[in-house]
């Protein structure tokens, strides 16, 4: 009987076999040959508990992966490991699997934007609730081709995602090259992000007078999605995917943009109104 240790060992092992691809039974088969040279299938069969006719197809698999070899003896067929070094093939096939996945991916890309977009003739509507449907709806909208446009009712994002959220959608926002446009309420903004980039280039901030336009809700308009939520009170939000709602929001964003006082950005995104 295997000690606990040893146990464990050999748990660990299987777990990193399966991770190279192997299934159970095969690591079985391949353990027990790393134990047994030169055994036959049904010496295999009876010392795992696996059917024969099973133990030729899981050899035939072993073979196939450069990790197993037949050997013809003086009482037929039997098998032993290769080089334990051949799991170094397991990760050849697997590296060039990857790189054939990187080449293709563009092209894959190209045809399933070609079928989204084929479908986003027909209206859609998405509802979402508490903090998690709040972050998936800020996570959707990197997938704006070029711009935000956020009527907003905080200072960021942090106060319903959390500080590590926020910054990591800031760094998608650079990294995608997007360009958010923002109108607050808000006069004043303390330094609330580390992600200096996204600020020089890539935010812009204005400010609408409450009296002439009050904002309870936020509102996100990008491609052809309206997404108004909050997470005051309770939280939760909707996704409305339309064109011409798209269209009609973005209009009223830009005037309400022209009307707006422009907000001098600083480091960490400090802002106050610039001088008249």
């Amino acid at each position: 009987m295997l000690s606990d240790q040893t146990d464990r060992s050999f748990n660990q092992i299987k777990q990193k076999l399966l991770k190279f691809g192997l299934n159970r039974d095969e690591i079985s088969v391949y353990l027990f040959l790393i134990q047994n040279d030169l055994q036959s299938a049904l010496q295999i069969s009876r010392k795992t508990r696996i059917g024969r006719t099973k133990v030729y197809r899981l050899l035939k698999n072993l073979i196939g992966k450069g990790l197993v070899k037949e050997v013809l003896a003086s009482r037929g067929k039997k098998f032993q490991i290769e080089s334990l070094k051949n799991l170094d093939l397991i990760l050849i096939e697997k590296e060039n699997e990857l790189a054939e996945l990187k080449t293709s991916k563009q092209e894959l890309l190209k045809k399933l934007e070609e079928i989204k977009l084929g479908s986003s003739k027909s209206s859609k509507t998405f509802y979402y609730e508490g903090p998690e449907g709040l972050k998936q709806i800020t996570w959707n909208s990197l997938e704006a081709k070029d711009e935000i446009c956020i009527f907003e009712i905080s200072e960021g994002m942090h106060p319903f995602t959390g500080e590590e959220f926020a910054e990591k959608m800031r760094l998608e926002i650079v990294k995608r090259g997007i360009v958010t446009r923002q109108l607050t309420n808000i006069q004043h903004f303390d330094p609330y992000t580390n992600i200096q980039a996204y600020i020089d280039k890539h935010h812009k901030l204005r400010y609408i007078d409450p009296d002439d336009l009050k904002m309870d809700f936020e509102l996100l308009i990008y491609n052809n999605v309206v997404a108004i939520y909050t997470y005051i009170d309770e939280a939760f939000g909707v996704e409305l995917h339309n064109e011409n709602l798209a269209r009609m929001q973005k209009q009223l964003f830009n005037f309400v943009w022209k009307k707006a006082q422009k907000m001098k950005l600083r480091k960490g995104g400090r802002a106050d109104l610039q001088k008249q």
